[in-house]
């Protein structure tokens, strides 16, 4: 995700088996072949709208944006992250 040569996964997913809700995660393969729990932020709602990759802020490096809705009252919410330095960060967050 940050052109640094190091492959990354974002899973998002719903659970109850950590407090409940949605949940967004990124993972990074070590150079062992593991994969390690990078950063992991909650998300909105109870569904996952959308998913996509972006290269909003630079060509090199690309920003993961997720639309979550909350199905009961048919809100949707957009955030885009941006990861760097081990860690997601909140760049937007707009409802659609």
């Amino acid at each position: 995700m940050n052109g640094a040569g190091s492959q990354e996964a974002a899973v998002v997913y719903s659970t109850t088996a950590i407090g409940g809700g949605i949940r967004a995660m990124v993972l990074r393969e070590e150079a062992d072949g593991n994969w390690f729990l990078i950063d992991d932020k909650a998300g909105f709602g109870d569904q996952v709208h959308t998913v996509q990759f972006a290269p909003l802020l630079s060509p090199g490096s690309q920003c993961l944006l997720v639309g979550w809705e909350n199905t009961g009252t048919e809100e949707r919410r957009l955030n885009v992250y941006s990861y760097a330095n081990g860690a997601l960060s909140d760049r937007y967050e707009s409802r659609y």
